[in-house]
Order: C-alpha cells, then structure tokens, then sequence
C-alpha cells in the first residue's frame, strides 16, 4: 500500500472511531464507568463529547491539508522515497523542508487583506512586488528567475528556478488599490518622489503582508484551540479525580494560555504596525516628502530585483544607539530597500522614516558615507540583501559566473544576531551583485 494510500486509510479508521464514540449513548457510558466503581462527581460529559468532535475536526483538517495543492511536491517526494530501499538522513531532511514549505505556502494562500483596507476595497489579487512584466521580465531567462530559499533545517540557502508569473506575488492588495502602482507600471509619474514612495510601498507592504499572515495564523491557531485543549484537560483532571488516581505530572503544565494585549503589542512592533499605518496616511494624503530616499544608480544591467524591507540599528562611533524602554522595547529601524532593474541600468531605492529622528538619520549618513566609494556601498547593499532578504531574485545563469567557494558564500551567510540587537555585525566575504563583470548584456 503507497504511503499517502496508507495515511488516508489510518485517519479514516481514527475518524470512524471518533464517530462511534459520539454515536454512544451517554447513560450506557455512565452506566458502565458507575459499575466498576467509578463515582463521578464535577465531571461535564457535555465538555467530553465536544472534546471527541474538535479532534474529529482536527483530523478532516489535517487530511485535507495534506490533499491541498502545495504539498505536492513533498507528496511526489515521499513517493519516491517509498521506492527506495534505504532512505537516507539528506533525504529525511528534505522530505522535512518540503513539509516545511508546503505548510507555510498554506499559510500564505489562505491568509489575505488589503494593505490599505479601507471602505474602497474590491476584491482581492495575487499582486506582484516586484513587475512581472517589468522588472522580473528584465533579469529572467525563459521567464525564469533565481531565487535563494532559507533552508529551515539548516543555516544554509537553498536554489530555486521560479517562473516570474508566480516570483514575488502576494494577496496584500485587492484590484482597487493595486491601481496605485500604475503610474511606476506605466512610467508615468509626476515627479521622483512619487516614484520612490510608490516601489517603497511595494517593498515594505510585501514584507509586512508575509510576517502578518503568520503572525495571524499562529494568533488563530492559538486561540481556537487552546480552548479545546483546556476544556479537554478540565474534562481529564475531573476524571481522574473522580476514580481517585494520582497523576505523576500537573496537567494544570499543559494548559496554553491565551495569547496577552502585551503579547498583540510585541508583535504589532515587531511588524512595524506604527510604520505600516504611517504609509497608509501618506497615500491618503499623498504627502511622499515624509519619507526620505537614498537613491543609487548604476549604468549597467545587473543581474538583481529586491523588494523587502530591512531591519538596521543605529551606529555612532561603533556602539548601538537603542533606544529602549518598558513601554517602547527596542527591536530594530525599518529601512526599505527596492532594487530595481531597467533598461537604462540598476535603481538601488533606500526609504526612511523621517519621523525616525536621529536614529533612521544615522543609518543613513552611513550609507552616505560609503557612497565615497561606490563599490563599499554596493557590497554593504549585498551583503544587507542575502543576511536579511528572501524576496530577491537572480538572473539563472548568475551562479555559472561564480566558483564554487563564491555560491558557498551566498549559500551559508546569515546574520548571527540576538533577537534585540546584535553584539556585532556578521563577519564574511560578500559577492557584489552590483559589479560590472556580471552585467546583463540583453539584446
């Protein structure tokens, strides 16, 4: 029997045994537990049959996940290991991250808002942040495009060929406010600001779109069942009391509590949700001055598009400046990063937040100071995209321009930081992607 043949029979037999016990009668159960000597007196069977239909309901849940179209891949995977007489670890690892993947593309599917979310919203859009027409056309070959997948097993990136209909989409927009970007679309805007604002937008939406879709799934999951769990455990605790047998452990440890205000407020920063509603008010008012822009252009093609934001900590004189208190726990500066390819070269776009005072300001002069030397400015960029940034793409044939050691680099670079702020920036060689030996020459 194949694997996904022997799971399917498992959870139908698991099914067919949660509906036997709901179709049982309630007075021959008690009837039967009161005979063996068993009194019971705080015990809510009510609460024991609503336990029974939650895991009925979790069990459809899984099966259906499992049937849904992003764990193909780990499916024809775990085929082709069921014909293998000897699996290896390399192959548990990757049947491991394509499980991994599957499940977070679910997540991301079935997760969607506007970022504007206002009482013009239609109906909702897989929209690109980076141009499928545009940009992505720019660096793609056979409209295909490179892109580096953190591997979740391991600190190392994986490769991945991804065709530009389906790089950089996400349901954080519907159709009537997807229509601000027609003006970058269509090269029509008015002046450069509005330019800069609207691939900002992009970049910094997308990024937010991504950690509020887990955030939000994680929240629900947490919140429903924990629920079912405790109700559940309430159920077991008056039971066992009620026969009058000690347990060597404290079901009270298994209980999940809800998920706090204070909890809610950590992650709206960690998502930059003052942020997030700052760019809101900057499209309703048109008002693109509030951010300020750090724009560098180079006169080839390289092979690179970008869209993400970045989170950056302040620098003086080699210490951190933090700013930090019970009620405004530090965690990072937003700056948005958006690469840009054309036809005449490479936009590198840098977005701050004025209202960041000192602390945004200082990154900046940092990066104005490197722009001295426009190759230290262009490895910083790089070596700022491949530590933090998974929504970037590469032209296929990039990696043939590099020997072996030059990809292990983009493969193993991370950047080693606490969750707070870092002791150190990460130490390592970097590839420019911005060098002229890897220019695009299109025809």
């Amino acid at each position: 029997m194949k694997n996904e043949e022997k799971y399917n029979f498992e959870l139908e037999k698991l099914i067919q045994k949660l509906e036997l016990i709901q179709t049982k009668s309630l007075d021959e159960q008690l009837q039967v537990l009161k005979s063996l000597g068993f009194e019971f007196k705080n015990l809510n069977i009510s609460d024991l049959i609503q336990s029974n239909s939650n895991l009925h309901e979790c069990a459809s849940q899984l099966n259906n996940l499992y049937k849904s179209k992003n764990f193909k891949d780990f499916k024809n995977f775990n085929g082709s290991l069921n014909k293998k007489d000897l699996k290896t670890k390399e192959d548990e690892l990757k049947l491991k991250e394509l499980g991994i993947r599957s499940t977070l593309k679910e997540i991301e599917d079935k997760q969607s808002f506007c970022f504007i979310g206002d009482n013009r919203c239609s109906q909702l859009i897989n929209a690109h942040s980076i141009q499928e027409n545009g940009e992505l056309s720019k660096i793609s070959e056979n409209k295909k495009v490179l892109q580096f997948i953190q591997n979740h097993d391991s600190a190392n990136k994986d490769l991945k060929e991804v065709e530009i209909s389906k790089a950089s989409t996400f349901k954080g927009f519907c159709h009537y406010h997807d229509q601000i970007f027609e003006n970058i679309d269509k090269d029509r805007c008015s002046f450069k600001e509005e330019e800069y604002f609207l691939y900002s937008l992009r970049s910094f939406s997308y990024s937010y779109f991504n950690v509020k879709a887990f955030n939000n799934h994680f929240d629900g999951l947490i919140e429903s069942n924990s629920k079912n769990l405790n109700s559940t455990i309430n159920v077991l605790h008056d039971l066992i009391s009620s026969i009058g047998f000690n347990l060597p452990i404290n079901l009270e440890d298994f209980k999940i509590s809800n998920i706090t205000n204070d909890q809610k407020n950590t992650l709206d920063i960690l998502r930059f949700q003052k942020y997030k509603e700052s760019i809101v008010n900057i499209v309703k008012n048109k008002t693109f001055n509030q951010l300020e822009y750090l724009v560098y252009e180079t006169s080839h093609l390289c092979p690179i598009a970008c869209s993400s934001w970045l989170k950056m900590h302040a620098i003086l004189n080699g210490n951190y400046i933090v700013k930090h208190d019970e009620e405004n726990p530090y965690y990072a500066i937003p700056i948005i990063i958006s690469v840009i390819p054309s036809e005449e070269g490479t936009k590198i776009i840098l977005a701050r937040f004025r209202n960041d005072e000192i602390y945004s300001e200082t990154i900046f002069n940092n990066f104005r100071n490197l722009l001295v030397k426009p190759r230290d400015f262009e490895l910083e960029i790089s070596k700022l995209i491949i530590e933090q940034v998974e929504n970037f793409y590469l032209t296929p044939s990039f990696t043939h321009m590099l020997n072996d050691s030059e990809l292990k680099i983009l493969k193993t670079a991370i950047n080693i930081e606490k969750k707070t702020f870092p002791d150190k920036r990460t130490n390592f060689e970097m590839i420019n992607f911005f060098d002229g030996k890897f220019k695009i020459n299109k025809i």
